[in-house]
C-alpha cells in the first residue's frame, strides 16, 4: 500500500495593494487584477480560542467573493455564509479569506497541481480530501449535504445546456429539500 502526503498552505488574499483582504471589504482593482482565476478556498474564523472553517472551490475566486458579499436570492449557501461572517464579525471574531497552495500529486497516473484548478473534477476533488482532513476541534461550515449538491447542480447543468449555475443550484436545494421529487422512467 501506498501512503499519500499532499504539502500545502493556505494564503490569505491580498485586497489593497498588497494588504490581507478583510471582510466584508469591497473588492479593490489589486483583488480583481490578481484573483479573477479558479481556486480553492476558505473562510477561517477564529474567536475566544475557537476556529471555524468553510472551504469551497470555484472557477473565479473574484466573483465567488463578490457572491459573499451580496448573494442573490437563489444563492442559498451564499446567504447562509453571509450572515454567519456578519454574526462572527459582530462578536469580534477575525476572519481570513484564504486561498490553497499544494505541491503536486499524482494518484494512478492522474496529476493534480495548482495547474490544473480550472478543472472543475480537480477542484472539487482536492476541495472534498481538504474537508475530509479538518481536525474535529475546528467547526465546518460546509453542510455535510453540500457534496449531494454539487452532484445535483452539475448534472442539473449538463442535462439543460442552457441552465444558468444559479438556477441549477436553486433546482439542487429544492431537490435536496424534498420539494422536487425524482422518479425513474416507467415508474
Amino acid at each position: 500500500m501506498t501512503c499519500l502526503e499532499i504539502s500545502f498552505c493556505w494564503t490569505p488574499i491580498q485586497g489593497l495593494s498588497g494588504a490581507p483582504y478583510s471582510f466584508p471589504q469591497e473588492i479593490s482593482p489589486y483583488l480583481r487584477r490578481h484573483y479573477e482565476r479558479p481556486a480553492i478556498y476558505r473562510w477561517l474564523t477564529e474567536r475566544d480560542e475557537k476556529s471555524s472553517v468553510y472551504i469551497g472551490e470555484t472557477e473565479n475566486l473574484v466573483r465567488r467573493l463578490t457572491h459573499y458579499l451580496k448573494p442573490g436570492p437563489s444563492q442559498i449557501t451564499n446567504k447562509r455564509l453571509r450572515d454567519r461572517l456578519d454574526e462572527e464579525l459582530r462578536l469580534g471574531a477575525r476572519i481570513s479569506f484564504e486561498t490553497l497552495a499544494f505541491d503536486p500529486f499524482s494518484i494512478n497516473g492522474h496529476l493534480y497541481s495548482t495547474a490544473n484548478l480550472g478543472s472543475k473534477e480537480v477542484r472539487c476533488f482536492v476541495e472534498n480530501l481538504l474537508l475530509s482532513q479538518l481536525p474535529p476541534e475546528i467547526e465546518r461550515l460546509n453542510r455535510l449535504d453540500s457534496m449531494q449538491q454539487k452532484a445535483i447542480t452539475r448534472a442539473a447543468m449538463i442535462l439543460n445546456p442552457g441552465m444558468e449555475s444559479d438556477q441549477a443550484k436553486a433546482l439542487a436545494s429544492k431537490v435536496m429539500e424534498g420539494m422536487v421529487r425524482t422518479t425513474e422512467p416507467g415508474s
